[in-house]
């Protein structure tokens, strides 16, 4: 559980790596993907993609 929030906080700071933010459109799709793979042996980039997919909500939900 310990490599799972670990990957989860990497997953939110990778975000500032990014020139530009995903599409939000991209969020749904960066969800489903993570929440499949939190279950499965691979799940610690399940919590990766889960907490990128959470930060580009928190900096989308201010726009449009």
């Amino acid at each position: 559980m310990r490599s799972g929030m670990i990957a989860l906080v990497l997953g939110l700071l990778s975000l500032r790596l990014l020139p530009v933010l995903p599409p939000p459109w991209l969020l749904g799709l960066l969800v489903l993907l993570a929440v499949g793979l939190v279950f499965t042996r691979i799940n610690s980039i399940g919590w990766f993609v889960l907490g990128a997919g959470m930060g580009v909500r928190q900096c989308t939900a201010g726009a449009g």
